[in-house]
């Protein structure tokens, strides 16, 4: 059986697992960097993507109810959100009603704050926000999902799906 001298194993900056592998076996750990790049792959790819996520928020987005009530957000990259509010009785939509009221909205990684007049809307945007409570399983398009925690939040956990992503056929 052979044995290995210091000389024999290769220098590199990494102890551990890694060492005792190549004093073993007199081979670098390949794995050891391989699970380094994939790691360092993912942190950096999340990172570039949440940046980007505030670049997509404007657009308009709606909910989708099964009463005759809509909200509407048109987020403008002004950064003024427009909020339309509206009802209808039964078979009556072209005479409904409608409140519009805007607000200053801003974005910091994924997270879009609504600042309204009592208090802060919390939502977050992902590029695939679910269509299954539409009925669309395994589909999914850009939206936004309410995650406010205040009881005085009106949007916490309702789901806003980008119109021009439905209209478009995305999903």
């Amino acid at each position: 059986m052979d044995t290995l001298s210091d000389a024999s194993v290769p220098s590199y900056p990494f102890r551990g697992k890694c060492a005792l592998l190549a004093r073993l076996k007199n081979i670098v750990c390949p794995i050891f960097f391989v699970r380094l790049m994939i790691i360092t792959a993912l942190v950096v790819s999340s990172a570039y993507s949440k940046v980007f996520a505030c670049e997509n928020i404007p657009g308009t987005y709606q909910t989708v109810s099964e009463s005759e009530w809509a909200i509407t957000l048109e987020f403008r990259a002004t950064g003024q959100v427009i909020i339309v509010y509206e009802e209808w009785e039964p078979g009556e939509y072209d005479t409904r009603g409608q409140s519009r009221l805007s607000y200053p909205w801003s974005c910091a990684d994924d997270i879009v704050k609504i600042q309204r007049t009592d208090v802060t809307e919390v939502m977050q945007y992902s590029d695939l926000t679910s269509l299954a409570s539409l009925g669309f399983q395994g589909k999914a398009i850009p939206g936004l999902v309410g995650s406010c925690v205040s009881s005085l939040c009106q949007y916490k956990d309702m789901h806003f799906w980008k119109l021009s992503s439905l209209m478009n056929g995305a999903y």
